[in-house]
This record gives structure tokens, sequence and C-alpha cells, in this order.
């Protein structure tokens, strides 16, 4: 029987690196999809650095943010 997928937006604070290694092990791994999940990593440049992770959780256009601790 398959599961259900869930969606889960992923908004990371900078581009792509060794602090997000693990998002990205476990997306290349299967992971996520083996646990039900479709998790959509974001990077700043795609909004041209317009919108934080902060502000982006605040603003519910993730469910996840990865951010400094004063955002």
């Amino acid at each position: 029987m398959t599961q259900p997928t869930t969606q889960l937006r992923l908004a990371l604070e900078w581009t792509p690196n060794t602090n997000h290694t693990g998002f990205y092990v476990a997306e290349a791994k299967g992971y996520y999809a083996a646990s039900g999940l479709e998790v959509i990593i974001t990077t700043p440049e795609q909004d041209n650095y317009q919108l934080s992770p902060a502000k982006q959780l605040a603003e519910q256009r993730v469910e996840l943010a990865v951010a400094p601790s004063e955002s």
C-alpha cells in the first residue's frame, strides 16, 4: 500500500552549503519519499533575495525555514 504524500516547503537562509548537507543527503537517499514527504527546498536567489526565510515562514509560504536566530 502506498502512503499519501505530504508536501513540505523548506526555505534555506543562503545558497546551498555544508550547513544544508543533511537536507540534500536525505533527499538523494530517498528518505523523504520513503516517509511520504515531498520536500521542496527553496533558496534565496529564487526570489532575488526579496524575502528572508523567516519572512517566508511568517507569511506561511513555507512550513520550515533555516534562518539566523535573530530572524
